[in-house]
């Protein structure tokens, strides 16, 4: 349902944004996408494995401090090389790096996210199911 929606609106949102908007996004998501493949240093995939909910939770905060090194030295290269930050993403903007910054903040956290819903007892009740009487 939700391809087919996208797939109808794929007229519209062509007539809203020029080639070079398109062609921006294309290299944004392209750099954004390599960066956070390793975000999380993959420690995400390690929260499942020890069975003490103590372990686990080291495992969860070394993600996160993972995260945040991953998303400083982004931060760096931004302010360190902007020309050349912006080459790659084929962009004339300097906004465009501070979205970059925050995209891999916000995408390191939501795979942290996914990850520790994956292990019952770090969930607490929102994972639960209730059932009423």
């Amino acid at each position: 349902m939700a391809q087919g929606i996208g797939f109808a609106l794929t007229p519209v949102v062509s007539r809203l944004f020029s080639p070079v908007d398109f062609g921006l996004f294309g290299s944004f998501t392209a750099v954004s996408g390599v960066i956070l493949a390793g975000v999380t240093l993959e420690y995400t995939q390690a929260i499942m494995l020890p069975k003490e909910k103590g372990d686990a939770l080291n495992i969860f905060f070394v993600s996160c401090a993972a995260t945040c090194l991953v998303a400083l030295l982004c931060l760096a290269a931004c302010l360190i090389a902007p020309k050349g930050m912006l080459e790659l993403l084929h962009a004339s903007n300097a906004w465009i790096l501070s979205l970059l910054v925050l995209a891999t903040l916000l995408g390191g956290f939501n795979r942290l996210c996914q990850g520790r819903a994956g292990r019952p007892d770090l969930r607490g009740d929102s994972g639960r199911s209730v059932r009423e009487p």
